[in-house]
C-alpha cells in the first residue's frame, strides 16, 4: 500500500503533468525510452519523498515505470538489499554525480 508520502510527491504536480514517468519497455533502450527515464530521473532526485518511493516500489516489485529515480531494471537490483533505504539513497547520490 502506498504511504502518506505520496502527496509530496513532485511527479504528481500539475508542472510535470507532460512528463512520462512510465515509458514503453517495448522500446527499452530506444532514445525514447532513454529520454523519457532521464526527464523522469531528474525530477524524483528533486522530489523530498524520493527515498519512500523507491522502497515501496522495491518492495512492492513494480515492474513499469520510474519510481523514485529507479528503473525496473535498478529496482531487481535492489531488491535483496540488507538496508534497502541507505542503498536507495547511495544509488540516488551516484545518479546525481553521473547527471
Amino acid at each position: 500500500m502506498i504511504g502518506n508520502w505520496v502527496h509530496k510527491a513532485l511527479c504528481g504536480k500539475p508542472e510535470h503533468e507532460n512528463v512520462n514517468f512510465f515509458p514503453d519497455t517495448g522500446e527499452l533502450g530506444g532514445p525514447g525510452y532513454v529520454n523519457a527515464v532521464r526527464k523522469s530521473q531528474a525530477i524524483c532526485l528533486e522530489c523530498p519523498v524520493r527515498v519512500e518511493c523507491a522502497v515501496y516500489a522495491v518492495r512492492a516489485n513494480e515492474r513499469i515505470g520510474v519510481w523514485g529515480a529507479t528503473t525496473p531494471t535498478e529496482r531487481h537490483r535492489l531488491h535483496h538489499a540488507r538496508n534497502l533505504s541507505l542503498d536507495v539513497e547511495r544509488f540516488h547520490l551516484t545518479l546525481k554525480k553521473s547527471a
